[in-house]
């Protein structure tokens, strides 16, 4: 719950410099990321989980 509530915050502060993702694609390719992963949070977070338990 904890580690989530810091991925949520910090989309949040990287959604505010569009600035920084403007310049840099993989900032943009991470926003577009945290978007999703706001859209379906339950759906990202047991996807990751398996992907990366392999």
């Amino acid at each position: 719950m904890a580690a989530e509530r810091n991925v949520l915050s910090f989309s949040m502060t990287s959604e505010n410099s569009s600035t920084a993702a403007e310049a840099s694609p993989i900032e943009s390719e991470k926003s577009a990321k945290t978007v999703h992963h706001r859209n379906h949070p339950h759906y990202h977070t047991h996807h990751y989980s398996i992907k990366h338990r392999k």
